[in-house]
């Protein structure tokens, strides 16, 4: 088993936590405020110790500390044969939720910095996943589009690109894209199709593209072509991270690491006070809008600076039915 941090340290550190803890809890008795879950730590598993891994658990352990003082969280990498039957569970990562869900499944886990679809596919095999409260990091579909339409109000045609796994969508995006006022042109992938002869006249023939997210393999060999064709024929590309927006679309919606902690605190704070959670997945509440000044220059595009382009934003969602 391998812990994150210096075990040399680990121990003492561990003790004078658990004292400071026990000196909480009869703080807390005194005042009538005593949690459910007495005597339980955050047992957080990752998936591996990527940056954004770490953001997610270095934020949900400021925000659950500034909640909870006297919890402990602790973060493995490997899973943990010494866990309390109260201690609360989160996993980072699909490899985690998967993982947790092969070695322990009878115990309730948060799972957290997992896609929708990472979430279905478990669920699929794995019924008793159902019971567990999820917060996945992709934005829902209906937030995409409402970027487009902020972004691009007289825009009346949308391509929508969709790979192997975010086919799933379909119907929903669609929808959505409806809803917005747009007519949707949609450009199904398969794992080996020629992403050229699909997308060529797809973003030809639209106002603009929006592309959801697949898989790492996927998404890197869509982006390349979608972004040189789009740009020749001059059609916005509207896309789901930071990286997306940075590498050539007018502009992405996302959810920060920083805001999965945040939230993912919300959740356990919740759970420590009152023995209850949500089951099941949901999509975060934050997002954050990243824009490419030099494409919307490009395309004779006007961008709202970001305080205006997030009223319109939302204004937009609170106008879809």
């Amino acid at each position: 088993m391998r812990a994150l941090g210096d075990q040399r340290e680990r121990r003492p550190r561990r003790r004078w936590a658990v004292l400071s803890r026990h000196l909480l809890v009869c703080a807390l008795a005194l005042a009538g405020d005593l949690p459910t879950t007495l005597g339980a730590d955050v047992q957080v598993l990752i998936a591996s110790e990527d940056s954004y891994y770490m953001q997610a658990v270095a934020s949900l352990r400021e925000h659950l500390a500034a909640l909870h003082p006297g919890v402990v969280t602790e973060v493995d990498t490997d899973l943990k044969a010494d866990w309390k039957a109260e201690d609360l569970l989160v996993t980072v990562g699909s490899d985690a939720m998967v993982r947790l869900r092969a070695e322990h499944p009878q115990r309730v886990a948060l799972h957290l910095f997992i896609t929708s679809d990472s979430w279905l596919q478990q669920r699929a095999g794995d019924p008793g996943l159902a019971e567990n409260p999820a917060l996945v990091f992709d934005q829902p579909p209906r937030h995409l589009v409402a970027l487009t339409r902020a972004l691009l109000p007289r825009a009346t045609t949308l391509a929508i690109v969709l790979g192997p796994i975010s086919g799933k969508h379909l119907n929903q995006v669609h929808g959505e894209a409806e809803k917005a006022g747009f007519e949707p042109l949609v450009g199904a992938l398969s794992a080996d199709a020629n992403p050229l002869a699909t997308l060529s006249p797809l973003v030809e023939a639209t106002d603009a593209a929006l592309v959801l997210p697949d898989s790492a393999d996927f998404n890197s060999a869509v982006a390349r072509w979608l972004l040189q064709l789009s740009f020749r024929a001059r059609t916005p590309v509207i896309a789901f991270s930071r990286a997306y927006a940075n590498a050539g679309a007018l502009a992405s919606v996302f959810v920060t690491p920083e805001d999965i902690g945040r939230e993912a605190a919300g959740i356990l704070d919740r759970w420590l006070k009152t023995g209850e959670y949500p089951r099941g997945m949901q999509y975060p509440d934050a997002y954050s809008i990243a824009t490419n000044p030099a494409v919307a220059t490009a395309l004779d595009i006007e961008l709202p600076d970001d305080e205006a382009l997030r009223a319109r934003f939302e204004a937009v969602l609170e106008a879809l039915p």
